[in-house]
């Protein structure tokens, strides 16, 4: 009986049997791809995540959203952020309105900065993008939903734009997404926009400015300001408020009195409060020189949950040709902005913005109404 046993188990048609069985166990092993096969990325915080080499859904919070957005990969996002689905001045949540509408949310979104874990683990995203300040709030993120994590952010340690931190995030997702060309095309597309901004009339004979209203934790009037104006330092226009600490500055009126800026330009989002407060004070904003003189600008909403980059620089060509005519001659700050928005959204957003905002426009005040003059 033993032996007959073993002159079976050696049988043709049972080692044929044994052969195919390895062979799809080799197969079902090989199929699942090991951890060597992902894409190791270093992101803006010098973590190293590894991802697969194929993603296919993911999560972006924090903001982070609008790099999806610019890579043209929102439809791979599997959950969004709770203010993501309302109507602010933010360029990326305006593209996205109809894409995004019914996509389960993650989190609030916003200041509040909170997550529903649970419905990210359930969602199963290959990875989840966070735009952040500082490490810890990355790690800390990884750690609660056990998926990995890749920071990135727009600003440096003093919580100001940083322009080589933003270029690194642009192309940091796009390795993790596979769309390094695109990445890379739009990183050197922004990296060569201070190139066109060239006048320069020099130290001592720059223009002076103050930029008022830009929104902090909400909208403000004309005595919120910022001692780091990137629109203007790229124009070549020397801030008023430079000897402020960085980040959102907030000034009393008899501050505001005393620089009595020779250029004012006003922040959309801030245009209606800056209108309430003179109604209320006129003859304190009558003796702002800029206001009665025709020299205040309405510039595009600066703030809207964090920085709107995209509409920084547009806003930069708007206030150099507003400070140097001259030297911007053939400058149409509305085509640019066009030409700026089709960059990063692959569409021109600048009428839609100026039907909501106002565009780009010259203010005066009248008695005791700020009026649009152009």
């Amino acid at each position: 009986m033993g032996k007959q046993l073993v002159n079976y188990l050696f049988s043709g048609s049972v080692k044929k049997a044994i052969l195919a069985l390895t062979v799809t166990a080799m197969v079902l092993a090989f199929s699942q791809k090991p951890a060597a096969w992902a894409i190791t990325v270093t992101d803006v915080f010098d973590r190293q995540v590894e991802v697969p080499d194929k993603v296919e859904r993911v999560i972006a919070l924090g903001g982070s959203m609008m790099f999806l957005t610019y890579l043209g990969a929102v439809d791979m996002a599997v959950g969004v952020e709770e203010i993501e689905k309302t109507v602010i001045s933010k360029p990326y949540i305006m593209v996205n309105a109809q894409k995004i509408k019914d996509k389960p949310i993650v989190g609030s979104g916003g200041s509040m900065r909170l997550y529903n874990v649970e419905e990210i683990i359930l969602l199963k995203p290959d990875v989840v993008f966070i735009l952040a300040t500082n490490r810890g709030e990355v790690d800390d993120l990884q750690r609660q939903i056990n998926k990995k994590v890749i920071g990135l952010s727009i600003q440096g340690e003093d919580g100001e734009y940083d322009e080589a931190i933003f270029l690194r995030s642009i192309l940091t997702i796009g390795q993790a997404m596979g769309m390094e060309g695109r990445a890379q095309k739009l990183a050197d597309y922004v990296a060569n926009l201070k190139n066109e901004l060239s006048y320069d009339p020099g130290p001592g004979q720059r223009a002076k400015a103050y930029v008022g209203g830009l929104s902090s934790r909400g909208n403000r009037d004309l005595m919120s300001t910022t001692a780091k104006s990137m629109p203007m330092a790229l124009a070549k226009i020397d801030n008023l408020m430079a000897g402020a600490a960085p980040g959102a500055a907030f000034i009393s009126k008899e501050h505001l009195l005393a620089i009595n800026p020779p250029l004012l330009f006003i922040d959309a989002n801030g245009l209606e409060l800056i209108r309430e407060a003179i109604s209320k004070d006129p003859l304190f904003y009558q003796r702002l020189t800029a206001l009665v003189d025709s020299n205040a600008f309405l510039t595009l909403p600066h703030n809207s949950y964090l920085f709107n980059v995209e509409t920084q620089y547009a806003n930069a060509f708007y206030m150099a040709k507003m400070a140097y005519p001259a030297g911007y001659p053939d400058l149409d700050p509305a085509a640019k902005a066009d030409e700026i928005y089709t960059a990063f959204y692959g569409q021109k957003l600048f009428g839609r913005l100026k039907a909501e905002f106002g565009g780009f426009a010259r203010l005066r005040l009248k008695g005791t109404e700020l009026v649009i003059e152009n």
